[in-house]
């Protein structure tokens, strides 16, 4: 974070204060200060550093609120807080507006 701490995330099956896998694959800190965790077991967790909460948007659940599968090896950001998500196993690409919900998804053909 700006002021140079330090945090620790870790997994714990059933605890949604954790990350949601415990193979991290991908990281990005977008510019309004959210850490964005991709991993290979458990989907995307996009965590405020400033208040600890975490979201996590695992595979396979509601439209909007999931991604199409939970390896998540590439997150990036555009310059209007898109946050575009690369995943493997069939998942393709998605695409997370700058309120945090799914807004689209391209499965990949196997």
């Amino acid at each position: 974070d700006p002021e140079g701490t330090l945090h620790r995330w870790r997994h714990h099956a059933g605890d949604e204060r954790g990350l949601p896998g415990d193979r991290v694959a991908a990281l990005l800190l977008d510019r309004s200060g959210l850490v964005w965790v991709g991993t290979w077991t458990g989907g995307l967790a996009r965590i405020d550093p400033a208040g600890e909460r975490f979201r996590v948007l695992g595979g396979g659940g509601e439209p909007g609120e999931s991604l199409p599968t939970e390896a998540v090896p590439a997150v990036a950001a555009a310059a209007d807080g898109t946050v575009w998500v690369g995943m493997v196993d069939g998942g393709g690409l998605a695409r997370i507006g700058p309120g945090g919900r799914v807004d689209g998804a391209w499965r990949s053909r196997e």
